[in-house]
């Protein structure tokens, strides 16, 4: 990535030649933007989805989801994978399960537990 952090000035070769030496660089830092971005849509839709349920809500159409392009950090969808996690915890309460025999319940609840986890460590990667 020293490619990137040195002034032009200092670089050898044709402005062609540097273009060429950073294309790589940037066209990674696209992907991985990106790849960024469809973690944050996926995530928001989801809340999205969840909080309409909640609201009972869940016939309606989903509406767009914007996405902040200034602030695509891994905090920020860290903050939202939390409030997907709580809204999740919202919809499913124990209450809901306790027309099924205690054991499949509980089950059920660890399942949905591991699936959510599984969501926040992907996403992350």
């Amino acid at each position: 990535m020293t490619i990137l952090t040195e002034q032009p000035e200092k670089r050898a070769g044709s402005l062609k030649e540097q273009l060429d030496s950073i294309t790589p660089a940037l066209r990674e830092m696209r992907l991985r933007k990106e790849e960024r971005l469809n973690q944050f849509r996926t995530v928001q839709g989801q809340i999205q989805k969840i909080s309409a349920e909640i609201a009972g809500n869940s016939d309606n159409e989903p509406s767009t989801i914007v996405v902040n392009e200034n602030d695509l950090s891994l905090k920020r969808l860290e903050e939202y994978q939390n409030e997907l996690h709580r809204l999740y915890n919202e919809k499913v309460p124990r209450s809901h399960l306790c027309f099924l025999p205690h054991h499949l319940g509980d089950s059920i609840l660890q399942t949905c537990n591991i699936f959510i986890l599984f969501l926040v460590i992907s996403s992350v990667e």
